[in-house]
């Protein structure tokens, strides 16, 4: 009789320890799966590492460097010939600052600096469509806000005029530490 007591009680405070050896042998478990996948996936480690390199370098590479505001300009007067049109006018200003809750901005507005640039330009509908087409493909990372299309006096010789705003953009400046 004692010795089932003894046994009873030993199995009593032995199952309060088994429960807590189950679960540390689930935890180690786990932890054994999670290194095991992370082993599985670290051979293509150095890869995606390359290629996030070369996105990067693809990415500087289309941001627009506002300190060189001649270029700026420059780039959108040559495009606007290249497209046999005449550009009236650019302007590159910056882009005021995103409103609202700091946490709701827009990524591209926490690792870059937009930069607007208000164009005006003249010929066919053809050569605008052209001018916008190879802007979007060309060397800027660009987002069009406005597009204002005037038809022009074809009787008159006068072509389409168009206004253009558009956002680009830039580097943010590197921080002091």
């Amino acid at each position: 009789m004692l010795v089932s007591v003894l046994l009873v009680v030993a199995l009593v405070l032995r199952y309060d320890n088994l429960e807590q050896l189950d679960a540390r042998m689930q935890k180690a478990q786990d932890r054994r799966e999670s290194i095991d996948r992370n082993n599985r996936f670290s051979g293509t480690l150095a890869n995606d590492l390359a290629r996030l390199d070369v996105y990067r370098a693809r990415i500087d590479a289309a941001l627009v460097e506002p300190q060189n505001k001649a270029s700026n300009l420059a780039y959108f007067y040559e495009l606007g010939s290249q497209c046999k049109m005449a550009v009236r006018r650019v302007e590159q200003k910056a882009a005021p600052p995103p409103q609202g809750d700091p946490k709701k901005i827009k990524p591209e507005f926490t690792y870059f600096e937009p930069i607007v640039f208000d164009i005006g330009v003249d010929g066919s509908f053809a050569d605008i469509m052209r001018f916008l087409g190879r802007m979007d493909k060309d060397r800027f990372l660009v987002r069009v806000d406005k597009l204002s299309i005037k038809r022009g006096d074809v009787l008159a010789g006068r072509m389409e005029s168009a206004d253009i705003v558009l956002t680009a953009l830039c580097a943010l400046p590197a921080k002091d530490k």
